[in-house]
């Protein structure tokens, strides 16, 4: 048992000591690289591509909606503009799903991508008419994308 401690300790201490170099390797085997972005701040390059920014605040996400493909995208709102503003957009839900994948937990996930962790829930650019759908990313690292009124005030990342 006090060697699965002693383990467990080392590997907290690995990770944090190569989030701050310029490549990171999560416990799954997934790799991901600092990339210069001077408006998303420190931004990381999933192995996918996609370039993730930092927690940007607390934003509403009421605002245009779109749906010329049978799935309603959220064009124009507090959220997507915080976004917009620094090269960026709102990531839908199935980004999201892609990001949790290369994390074993939300632990490891809040190493590169630290958020206060009464700001769990983050909005995505997916909706219908009156609400909008959110990834909880705390305490389980689990974007399931449930839907809350768009009018709340909720966390939001960027993706490039």
């Amino acid at each position: 048992m006090k060697a699965f401690f002693i383990l467990g300790f080392l590997l907290t201490i690995c990770a944090h000591a190569s989030a701050t170099s310029e490549v990171y390797t999560t416990q799954r085997g997934q790799v991901f690289k600092k990339v210069p972005n001077d408006s998303f701040g420190v931004a990381w390059m999933a192995p996918d591509g996609s370039v993730w920014s930092q927690y940007q605040g607390t934003f509403s996400n009421q605002g245009t909606l779109a749906s010329d493909t049978g799935v309603s995208v959220i064009l124009k709102s507090e959220s997507t503009e915080v976004c917009a503003n620094i090269g960026g957009e709102l990531p839908s839900i199935e980004q999201f799903r892609t990001l949790a994948k290369y994390f074993e937990d939300t632990t490891e996930f809040q190493i590169l991508f630290p958020f206060p962790e009464s700001q769990n829930l983050f909005w995505t650019r997916d909706g219908i008419p009156g609400f909008a759908r959110f990834a909880k990313l705390s305490p389980i690292l689990d974007p399931f994308g449930d839907l809350t009124s768009e009018t709340k005030k909720l966390a939001v990342m960027c993706i490039h």
